[in-house]
């Protein structure tokens, strides 16, 4: 039965069903107001006009495709905003620094056991059944261990055995040095499965 994507909605549909995503399962911000408005961290209370939150998310999501036309030999340097410029050098100077034996790239998998999907960014790997599970970050990332540990349920599922490590590629946006930073807390995998249950709950899933 295929995953399928709705890239305009980010909308993950499993057998013609919309099943929540990782991202929509810690709902970490929410919208307030319609015209204008902010958004509001449901965690911290923290409040940011919606106009600079969403050219954050712009802002990540460019930085994510450049990493992946890196990736691939294909990114025109001369075509680039040159605010992307920074972020993307830190991308180049880690996998210099690194030389990542990359064995997927956004690959994006489902849950058949808590139905819920997501895509993870990088899965490196680290010789006989060791594994890092990478998440490009340029702003923000207090819940990133728990969206990494959703993301090695889904590589779990899907065959990945072994050790499986997960880190933080934080990629500053003013071009400032890169960090790798891992995620260890045990409490990560709890953390969203209990926000999962949260989520299912409040839209009425079972």
């Amino acid at each position: 039965m295929p995953l399928t994507f709705n890239k305009k909605l980010h909308e993950y549909q499993w057998g013609g069903q919309v099943v929540p995503s990782v991202t929509q399962a810690l709902s970490e911000w929410i919208r307030i107001g319609i015209v204008g408005g902010f958004y509001v961290n449901t965690f911290s209370g923290q409040a940011i006009p919606a106009r600079l939150f969403e050219h954050a998310a712009d802002f990540g999501t460019a930085v994510h495709k450049a990493a992946g036309f890196i990736l691939r030999g294909e990114l025109d340097w001369g075509a680039m905003a040159p605010e992307l410029i920074g972020p993307c050098l830190q991308f180049e100077a880690w996998r210099r620094d690194f030389a990542p034996d990359i064995s997927g790239v956004e690959g994006r998998l489902y849950s058949q056991g808590y139905g819920y999907a997501g895509t993870y960014d990088l899965l490196i790997s680290e010789g006989s059944r060791k594994w890092l599970i990478i998440d490009i970050k340029t702003g923000g990332h207090d819940l990133a261990g728990p969206q990494l540990a959703a993301y090695e349920q889904l590589l779990r599922e899907d065959g990945v055995k072994g050790i499986i490590r997960r880190a933080v590629l934080y990629l500053p946006k003013d071009g400032g040095p890169y960090k790798l930073i891992e995620q260890t807390d045990a409490r990560d995998w709890p953390f969203f499965l209990a926000s999962l249950n949260r989520h299912n709950y409040l839209a009425g899933r079972r």
